[in-house]
């Protein structure tokens, strides 16, 4: 039986272009130095490609990290083309292009978590009366302590008693909300006005959370794709036969991983590894072995990173390779 009606968000997208901001605005090859390298540097690195500290001078990894982000975008695929490591005007608007979606990727993630935080909670108004304390009985008082178990804070009996296990719930709640700050507060275990809304509130953080983190953790935007649209629709939300799903996001991996590495980014190598077919193990070990070094290098021929086993970078997770296994992870254009 609900006991607490609200607004559930349903996110529409659409297609839509991007807005391109042109964050660099000239030709930068060897030799550039200054605020303009040092950004460029800087954005290649969240992306992925950029594993060097930001010097503000052209480097050499400037140059390997530019030529790995050309290869990936399709702008150009060998080192013997004109232009390969040089920042020129097509590989200048395909970044500027990736910038301004993130931008926007951004503000369309914070337009949602605003609505969660905000607009859900002038439409959510808990069904049970306030003014309930010691020795109260009824149905109630048995909305309570289901809601309260909902939360986590009542672990007894749903039977419409105010009792001490009830009483210890509220106190609980109280504490963690600053209500109260000890047992003998005024008001404290019994369920007054403050409490309510507190309560209230605290129903919306957690359907918020649960609905809302569902959506952004697997809403992984397309070049294409941004929020256009958001439409209310009144839905119960405290059940005790409602389920939320959240699919797990696998996580991109952001750094160089070589032999003898280990830990939990490890771990999402391995796991992409077995996905794709290359690495036979029942689980993830999170230890860079001899098997996950073999199956990434199979791994990368297969995938014309490099042309041979005992090329430069065989067996290293490195620019081009992380952005061939990243690049494995899907996106959601609706919800």
């Amino acid at each position: 039986i609900p006991t607490s009606p609200s607004t559930t968000i349903k996110v529409k997208t659409t297609a839509a272009p991007i807005v391109v901001k042109n964050t660099f605005t000239k030709g930068l090859g060897k030799n550039s130095s200054g605020e303009e390298v040092k950004i460029l540097q800087e954005k290649l690195k969240e992306l992925g490609y950029f594993d060097a500290e930001t010097t503000g001078t052209y480097c050499s990894q400037t140059i390997e990290s530019v030529f790995a982000f050309q290869k990936d975008q399709g702008i150009l695929f060998s080192w013997n083309e004109y232009g390969a490591g040089y920042f020129g005007n097509t590989t200048r608007a395909k970044l500027n292009k990736i910038i301004s979606q993130k931008e926007q990727e951004k503000v369309a993630k914070k337009a949602i978590s605003d609505l969660a935080s905000e607009t859900i909670v002038e439409d959510t108004k808990l069904l049970i009366a306030s003014g309930l304390g010691k020795d109260a009985e009824g149905e109630d008082v048995e909305k309570l302590q289901q809601t309260l178990k909902d939360l986590g804070y009542y672990n007894g009996e749903i039977n419409g008693k105010y009792d001490v296990a009830t009483i210890d719930a509220v106190l609980e709640f109280q504490k963690e909300f600053s209500l109260i700050s000890k047992d003998s507060d005024y008001g404290a275990g019994f369920f007054g006005p403050k409490t309510k809304k507190a309560l209230e509130e605290a129903l919306v953080k957690k359907e918020s959370e649960l609905h809302f983190g569902a959506v952004l953790a697997e809403m992984d935007f397309s070049q294409n794709t941004i929020i256009v649209a958001f439409e209310k629709q009144e839905k119960p939300v405290i059940s005790k036969t409602k389920v939320f799903a959240v699919k797990p996001k696998e996580q991109l991996i952001s750094m160089t991983l070589q032999k003898g590495d280990q830990g939990e980014i490890v771990k999402e190598l391995q796991k992409k590894l077995i996905k794709e077919g290359y690495l036979n193990l029942m689980q993830e070990t999170d230890f860079f072995g001899a098997m996950t070094e073999e199956a990434l290098i199979q791994y990368q021929i297969d995938n014309g990173i490099i042309p041979a086993k005992n090329n430069p970078g065989a067996g290293i997770v490195g620019p081009m390779t992380r952005q061939s296994l990243n690049a494995s992870l899907g996106g959601l254009t609706g919800v």
